[in-house]
């Protein structure tokens, strides 16, 4: 995160020292967006969940539970989207620079799926600097692909 911020800084860009309104609830309705899609992949595909390993079984089980009882209310996404976009409005940004999620997929914490969840874009970017490097997440309002992207390579020292 020092490394990406004095990149961004050096570059000549504002920055705004503000914290996403994460909620906790936000694992799970992500969790349960996942399974429910891997559910529907699966049926979609025409596979035999009993020939998926255990750990994937177990999940597209989760998957059609949760669409046997009506999905994701529609009304989460939406909600999570609008604090979302707020909070950049609040913090009179473009973007926001996070913290890199764990792992590949930020799987077992808000990360990306939170993003996905309220269908903004966002990515991971690798961040060098000469003694430095790592990752951070960049996430955009919507339409701001093309920034999100612009500024992945200025950090990535393209």
């Amino acid at each position: 995160m020092h490394a990406a911020i004095r990149l961004l800084q050096d570059a000549g860009l504002g920055l705004v020292a503000a914290d996403p309104p994460y909620r906790a609830v936000l694992v799970v309705h992500s969790a349960r967006r996942r399974q429910a899609g891997l559910a529907r992949r699966v049926e979609d595909l025409g596979l035999d969940p009993a020939e998926l390993p255990r750990s994937a079984r177990s999940l597209v089980r989760r998957g059609r539970r949760v669409r046997r009882l009506g999905g994701l209310r529609p009304a989460t996404p939406a909600s999570w989207r609008q604090r979302m976009v707020a909070w950049l409005d609040d913090a009179g940004a473009e973007a926001g620079l996070l913290p890199a999620p764990p792992g590949a997929s930020g799987a077992g914490s808000t990360g990306v799926a939170a993003w996905n969840l309220a269908g903004l874009p966002s990515l991971v970017a690798p961040v060098y600097r000469p003694g430095e490097h790592g990752c951070v997440q960049l996430v955009g309002r919507p339409g701001s692909e093309r920034r999100l992207l612009a500024t992945a390579a200025l950090l990535a020292g393209e």
